[in-house]
């Protein structure tokens, strides 16, 4: 599981463990509660190809483009698109945009660099989860572009102001409906 970007927990281990020792009718080798920490740390010892480790994050679209199918049909593609546009000879045409956020806190399991005589390393953190989001682009011939900086209060006016959109479409509709309700009654009146 863990190859394919699904590491397993203790808790999942065990649990595994003590289903399959179910099927083979073996459970009550097990207590009511399950496999015990002693099961485990005797596990790691019949498995030391296993190690405890902190995950690292890796999003889903990684995984599925990264293979040679993927990467193939894309460069394919890339090649008919600079053909396409006559942008195979001109180079510093070509910017390739990246997007970096930067967090003004950080993370609980982070770690960090202490001198050694200090026993604790605290971190002032902000009551927030802000962070500062920056594109930077460079064209194929090593040529930059000033970096853009997106501000969080921008982004929060612009989510305010579509929220705010949804919510007069929202009413409109409701109001139309109610028309609609109102129109069937009288008719349903009229009928009888």
């Amino acid at each position: 599981m863990a190859k394919r970007g699904f590491p397993l927990t203790i808790g999942q281990v065990t649990g595994f463990a003590w289903c399959i020792a179910k099927e083979r009718g073996k459970g009550d080798v097990f207590k009511k509660t399950g496999p015990s920490k002693k099961w485990w740390r005797g596990f790691k010892q019949r498995h030391p190809e296993l190690r405890l480790r902190r995950p690292d994050s890796l999003e889903r679209g990684r995984v599925t483009m990264g293979n040679v199918h993927s990467i193939r049909e894309y460069f394919t593609i890339l090649k008919e698109t600079l053909n396409a546009n006559q942008l195979d000879e001109k180079p510093h045409l070509i910017f390739n945009c990246d997007e970096a956020a930067i967090n003004l806190n950080k993370s609980a399991g982070q770690r960090v660099v202490v001198p050694s005589s200090q026993k604790h390393a605290h971190s002032v953190a902000a009551a927030t989860n802000e962070h500062i989001t920056v594109h930077c682009c460079v064209s194929a011939t090593g040529g930059t572009i000033p970096p853009m900086e997106v501000q969080e209060e921008l982004v929060e006016k612009e989510n305010q102001k579509k929220e705010k959109e949804e919510r007069i479409r929202r009413n409109k509709e409701e109001r139309e409906l109610k028309k609609i309700e109102r129109a069937i009654a009288v008719a349903k009146k009229n009928k009888k």
